[in-house]
């Protein structure tokens, strides 16, 4: 039990064996923080970012500036919401003053607006699209086997938007075509899992359905879905004009 060390002297023994931190790492370290609380209020409405960074002496002011930069850009998304559109505006009035370079930061914010302004656009229409070619495949994949296992569907009508599947294959096409529009927002590799299966889509890998098919093609309609073949002769035939 006595070789148990308590976290405070870890901490210390960490401390000496990197040195005594230099003036601008004790600022660094207290101010950050402070900085990144101060736009997290500003983002609430509760404070005033330049009656704020006022208050801190020049040295100070830089990192709290520092903070709130960090958090401000982590902030600024796509506007799937009239709540995100108003934070995303904030945020990037908040930029304006914290940055010096103003011509610079509008110059920015006139591309992010574009891209913004064509996910609320022609983005819309895509997902429209993309929504109601799921929709469709989904009912005819549930009345194909409906027909299976009852012979006839007697006019039962199937609501697919409330099949579990549906809503998961729905959402992660909504993460794919989402991710087109953040690789423009974000340096470096995407946030997160780029093309990350679903779970029917793994399951799909490893009990493969038992057919005869040997080719496919996706469909010359736009729906988005496939025509399969068994032979090449067929799979030719099914070419688009």
């Amino acid at each position: 039990m006595d070789d148990i060390k308590s976290a405070r002297e870890i901490a210390r023994e960490k401390v000496k064996e990197l040195g005594v931190a230099t003036e601008e790492e004790r600022l660094e370290w207290k101010y950050v923080p402070e900085g990144e609380a101060l736009a997290g209020r500003y983002l609430r409405e509760e404070s005033n970012l330049v009656t704020e960074l006022g208050k801190y002496e020049e040295k100070a002011a830089r990192y709290v500036a520092k903070g709130a930069t960090g958090i401000l850009v982590r902030n600024i998304g796509l506007p799937r919401s009239d709540d995100e559109r108003k934070t995303n505006r904030r945020a990037m009035d908040g930029l304006k003053i914290l940055k010096q370079d103003k011509a610079g930061m509008e110059n920015v914010y006139s591309k992010i607006r574009r891209i913004f302004d064509h996910y609320a656009g022609q983005g819309e229409e895509q997902r429209e699209q993309g929504y109601q070619a799921l929709k469709a495949d989904f009912e005819n994949k549930m009345k194909q086997a409906m027909q299976q296992q009852l012979g006839t569907l007697g006019g039962m009508k199937i609501d697919v938007e409330r099949q579990p599947k549906f809503q998961e294959e729905w959402r992660r096409m909504q993460l794919q075509m989402d991710a087109s529009y953040n690789t423009y927002l974000n340096e470096g590799l995407p946030p997160g899992p780029i093309a990350s299966p679903s779970l029917s889509s793994i399951q799909a890998v490893i009990y493969p359905a038992q057919t005869y098919f040997y080719f496919f093609r996706a469909a010359c309609d736009g729906s988005g879905r496939h025509s399969f073949a068994t032979t090449f002769e067929e799979h030719v035939a099914n070419a688009c004009p």
